[in-house]
């Protein structure tokens, strides 16, 4: 078999498909050439050097209700519709013309009988054997519809962005924002959704010397998991004068929350957790219940300590479901951090263990916790348990509130607070 030596070469491929190329052209009669260009769904106009027009396909006949007989000599500005400026033409004829390069872009023009449409538009120049300019070729496609469809689409998505803002707006109007101002009491409170609107959701309420929280997270994240806090914060905000009264009723209150989930359940429902906590503010005595949630942390002469942990299955799962309350009495300098599960997991999306299970990290938050303002004491723990150097959006939404009991020498009067909002 026959080899090539080393080093040798075949035929230049440039070369050969010029070859193949004048040889199509040398086989194909002028007729047949004419009859693929009328019969082209694209629009093809040849004028002279200076815009005139020597030729028109079939299809920019009927396109623009102009007959070849009636294009003929004429320029192709009787097509422009006035919707580009002097600038945007200059810089065409400079690339074709004076440069002699391809121009694509787009045209807004105008047919016989006024109506407007659009085209995408490859216009180029052709030169003779010695190089000099004789025609130019535009080959211009029908893009009306497309331009039609994005403009919907535009418009659509524009009409999406503000209900998705109404919506959101509205979301934020049943999270807790002023928070109250309670005498021995500090509170403060961080609202972070993942995207536009969250599933999550809280509430502080102060009422006749106690003060109620309530944490809500709700399965999933943006329009969806909105529409079931939605629906929660309207049971919630139906109940909340249960928070207001005894202990034993707080496992009440969760149950009461399920049944009526569990009645109106569909298969798009998620499955909420619901924290609430109930202090009386004279006798710091302190009430909680959860369905599904996280727990507290709590600090305690700065260190971690123990919080009560009832049992309670996530909402809307069992309409039989019991949610069990337990209590504990707070000292002065407790602090504790009420939170979703947003930012206690989002270690876990870099790969690093869960912060409920992290003792090194609840260490280095407790060796050097800051003795400032509760907000930078928020902005702090957020910080140091998701690893993000400042605040904002995690994987998941993330809400925090974070209550102290002040000491005697703390106790003064506490100034306008109100919810940090990202």
């Amino acid at each position: 078999m026959a080899r090539h030596e080393s080093g040798s070469q075949g035929p230049d491929p440039g070369a050969r498909a010029e070859s193949v190329r004048a040889k199509i052209a040398e086989g194909l009669p002028l007729s047949v050439l004419k009859t693929a260009v009328d019969a082209s769904p694209v629009t093809i106009v040849i004028t002279d050097p200076d815009g005139n027009i020597v030729y028109t396909n079939r299809q920019f006949n009927q396109l623009t209700g102009y007959s070849l007989e009636e294009a003929i000599g004429l320029n192709p500005r009787i097509l422009n519709a006035g919707h580009y400026g002097k600038k945007y033409y200059e810089y065409l004829w400079k690339t074709i013309k004076t440069e002699r390069k391809v121009w694509h872009g787009i045209f807004k023009n105008r047919k016989k009988d006024g109506s407007f449409y659009w085209e995408e538009a490859w216009i180029n120049p052709v030169l003779d054997g010695a190089g000099n300019l004789t025609h130019f070729v535009a080959v211009k496609e029908n893009i009306t519809l497309r331009k039609e469809l994005a403009e919907t689409n535009r418009a659509l998505m524009e009409q999406n962005a503000r209900a998705v803002e109404a919506a959101r707006v509205l979301q934020r109007q049943m999270i807790t924002q002023d928070l109250p101002a309670i005498p021995g009491f500090d509170l403060s409170a961080l609202y972070l959704p993942s995207q536009a609107m969250s599933g999550d959701l809280f509430l502080l309420r102060e009422q006749a010397g106690k003060l109620a929280i309530v944490m809500a997270d709700c399965t999933g994240h943006g329009v969806e998991a909105s529409m079931h806090a939605n629906l929660l914060w309207r049971h919630i905000v139906r109940y909340e004068e249960l928070l207001h009264e005894s202990a034993p009723r707080l496992g009440e209150f969760l149950a009461s929350i399920n049944r009526r989930l569990c009645a109106e359940r569909t298969e798009e429902s998620g499955y909420p957790t619901v924290y609430v906590a109930v202090i009386d503010t004279k006798t710091r005595v302190l009430d909680c219940a959860t369905a599904g949630a996280i727990h507290p942390i709590f600090f305690r002469e700065r260190g971690l300590r123990p919080f009560p942990k009832p049992r309670g299955m996530l909402l809307g799962f069992d309409a039989s479901s019991r949610y069990e309350a337990k209590s504990m009495v707070l000292e002065d300098g407790d602090t504790i951090l009420f939170t979703t599960d947003g930012i206690l997991e989002e270690r876990q999306h870099s790969g690093a263990a869960g912060i409920l299970d992290d003792e090194a990290c609840f260490r280095e938050v407790l060796s050097s916790y800051p003795d400032r303002s509760f907000v930078e004491n928020l902005e702090f723990l957020f910080t140091r348990f998701s690893g993000r150097a400042h605040l904002e959006p995690l994987h998941d939404d993330a809400s925090m509130v974070l209550l102290k009991v002040l000491g005697p020498q703390e106790r003064r009067a506490i100034g306008e607070r109100r919810t940090i909002f990202l």
